[in-house]
């Protein structure tokens, strides 16, 4: 099972103090060094405040594409600057030998005194994604964009260890250009402009039957694909509420597949003995039997298990403020290679 989607609640990030002392250094023309991102699960403590943080409050070990590990990916993929002192920076995060919740993300840099520093800082408090474990083909993806982050840097270097992905901005500058053309140039003539496709251009025996054949086989292959993704997609409507009950949190779910109601599913996720638990959720839905199911429970020693392959969300349950009536709508579909995946 393959998933990527964009992440789009994360606070916005900020300086630590070691950052902001970075800062002032760039004035002086020193260049802007980002090494890396780092992640974490970590919460930061009421009141708490960025500038005072030197690390993150619970850094999962992580690593760059072209680094050999089993642990999760955490490459930058893409830098812009969009005007003079601010900057664009994407992250791309892939999940590891690991299960974890991602809440917390640092930016380090190089400062030319003290070494690498935690730069920037953001965390989501409890709107962490859960990432399950790796085993080999359940890929999650998860991309993050930091729009507009001010700095007193005129000279960037971002050490972009995923360079090899096709940014919107540069598919939409090939998509207009007048010529178009690969990077290395190998198009050398206009394509494809009226009546630049002639006798000339066409080599002898370039185009024959069996080419042609071939051809259509592929064209109607590909239909034949399409179509069936088509037949598999289903649409999956729920209602679920979470309320506090005696002995723990009472949930109940109320799905829809295809507006098609099924039968509701409930659970109690048990109060925690300690404060170091909370409890905890997953709904999942099994495409083959065409079923949704509810996981709950309380963590042990702080560990949240390792989440269900065929879950559609998850969720942290530590408070009141947690309780409440929700929705959640996805379109899920099979691909080529019949793993279940999210279209929307």
């Amino acid at each position: 099972m393959a998933e990527e989607k964009k992440i789009e609640g994360f606070s916005n990030i900020k300086f630590t103090a070691s950052g902001l002392l970075l800062e002032a250094k760039l004035k002086t023309g020193v260049p802007l060094k980002i090494t890396r991102a780092v992640i974490g699960t970590g919460y930061l403590d009421d009141g708490e405040d960025v500038a005072n943080l030197t690390a993150l409050k619970s850094e999962i070990e992580s690593h760059q594409t072209g680094v050999t590990s089993s642990s999760a990916t955490v490459d930058i993929t893409n830098v812009s600057v969009v005007a003079a002192g601010m900057t664009n920076l994407r992250l791309k995060i892939k999940n590891g030998d690991t299960p974890f919740y991602l809440r917390e993300i640092g930016i380090m840099a190089q400062d030319p005194d003290l070494g690498e520093i935690l730069y920037l800082y953001t965390n989501c408090g409890n709107g962490a994604q859960a990432f399950p474990v790796f085993d080999g083909s359940n890929h999650v993806y998860r991309t993050i964009d930091f729009l507009n982050i001010i700095s007193n840097a005129s000279d960037i270097n971002v050490n972009v260890t995923l360079n090899n992905e096709v940014t919107r901005d540069d598919f939409e500058t090939h998509k207009t250009a007048t010529v178009l053309d690969h990077p290395n140039g190998c198009v050398t003539t206009e394509k494809i402009a009226d009546s630049s496709v002639t006798g000339i251009k066409i080599k002898d025996s370039a185009i024959t039957l069996a080419k042609l054949n071939n051809d259509i086989h592929t064209k109607f292959d590909g239909l034949e694909k399409a179509i069936q993704k088509i037949n598999s997609t289903k649409k999956i409507d729920l209602e679920y509420s979470i309320d506090q009950g005696h002995d723990g949190y009472n949930i109940v779910v109320k799905p829809k597949v295809n507006y098609i109601a099924r039968k509701d599913v409930s659970g109690t996720a048990t109060y925690p003995l300690q404060s170091i638990d909370k409890c905890y959720m997953y709904i999942c839905y099994n495409y083959d039997s065409d079923s949704i199911s509810l996981v709950c429970d309380t963590t042990v020693s702080g560990r949240i298990p390792q989440p269900p392959d065929n879950y559609l969300l998850s969720a942290e349950i530590s408070s009141s403020s947690d309780c409440g009536n929700f929705e959640y709508h996805r379109l899920i579909q099979k691909d080529d290679d019949g793993n279940v995946v999210s279209v929307v």
